[in-house]
């Protein structure tokens, strides 16, 4: 065993979840050090290993919990599939978050590693895992499916190693990228060509987000140009390419599931969760050569009776 990895406790105990099937277990499994990271684990009874569901919960990176996901799982155990729900470190909105949703998304990597590292103590495969979530859970779920796998080949321990890839991705009411200088050109600019950049920043929320997103200085919130001027230094033209999952896409990456019941109204009136973000993802993917089904009924789109997130996932693993 490398240096300084230890097995986590999985101690058995009461499911928060009512009605698990016969034979099916729950633990709450520390992934980090930080009280944050943390995921609760339901397992199925099984005889060998099966595959898993991840559930990475919505909130803007600002709030939200794993419990949000609870409801995928009974139908995911009662399929033989295991189901792990999973916190993050959040984004301080104090004014003093520094680091941005790079945090999160790190957090999120580090859970997907940590279940393939320990998947013989889950009774998990490790090669067929899949990941959904709504909102930030949507947009980190397919920033996992899309990146190039970030495993560490040369780390020292055997956590980083492990692939990050997954095998099959939902999002539910996702934002298409989280470079978000690009939505006013990517995500709606076919459709309202005169939403600049300036005009979405008019929005204080955006505003607000933009700073907390790349762990800029938060006086800067109250200056659109200000904040666009940053945005465009090298540094920050990388960090958002990085978090940019539309930049990512290749046709070797996962089946995928858009939805989106929103209405089509002023993106002024709903910017990270308009319609368009969903229709942006599918477009790409499309292009990409991906595998996707997608249902946006603002714009008419149903390409499969697949169903839900977990439905989906289910079929797919």
């Amino acid at each position: 065993m490398d240096a300084g990895e230890t097995p986590p406790v999985v101690a058995f105990m009461t499911s928060p979840v009512p009605g698990l099937p016969v034979g099916a277990r729950y633990a709450l499994v520390s992934y980090g050090a930080d009280p944050a990271q943390v995921m609760d684990v339901f397992l199925p009874d099984a005889d060998s290993a099966t595959a898993a569901i991840i559930f990475f919960h919505g909130g803007g990176f600002t709030r939200g919990s794993r419990t949000a996901g609870y409801d995928g799982v009974v139908r995911s155990l009662s399929a033989g599939v295991a189901f792990f729900a999973v916190d993050y470190r959040l984004l301080r909105t104090d004014g003093t978050e520094d680091e941005g949703v790079t945090k999160p998304l790190t957090d999120s990597r580090t859970a997907v590693q940590f279940i393939r590292r320990w998947a013989s103590l889950f009774n998990v495969d490790g090669a067929r895992l899949g990941a959904y979530g709504g909102s930030a859970g949507a947009g980190t779920s397919l920033w996992l499916a899309y990146h190039p796998d970030m495993a560490n080949p040369d780390a020292g321990t055997l956590l980083e190693r492990q692939s990050t890839r997954l095998q099959a991705v939902a999002a539910l009411s996702t934002q298409a990228t989280y470079d978000v200088v690009r939505w006013s050109s990517v995500v709606y600019g076919a459709e309202y060509p005169l939403h600049t950049n300036d005009v979405l920043l008019q929005a204080g929320e955006l505003r607000d987000a933009m700073v907390r997103f790349y762990g800029l200085d938060s006086s800067l919130a109250a200056d659109a140009g200000a904040i666009l001027e940053v945005l465009a230094q090298p540094k920050y033209v990388a960090y958002r390419a990085e978090v940019d999952m539309l930049q990512w896409m290749s046709a070797d990456d996962p089946p995928t599931y858009v939805e989106n019941l929103n209405p089509d109204v002023d993106p002024l009136q709903n910017l990270l969760h308009h319609p368009l973000h969903g229709m942006t993802v599918l477009s790409h993917a499309l292009d990409a050569g991906i595998e996707v089904t997608a249902k946006i009924p603002a714009y008419n789109v149903h390409t499969s009776d697949a169903g839900a997130a977990v439905e989906f996932l289910l079929g797919a693993l």
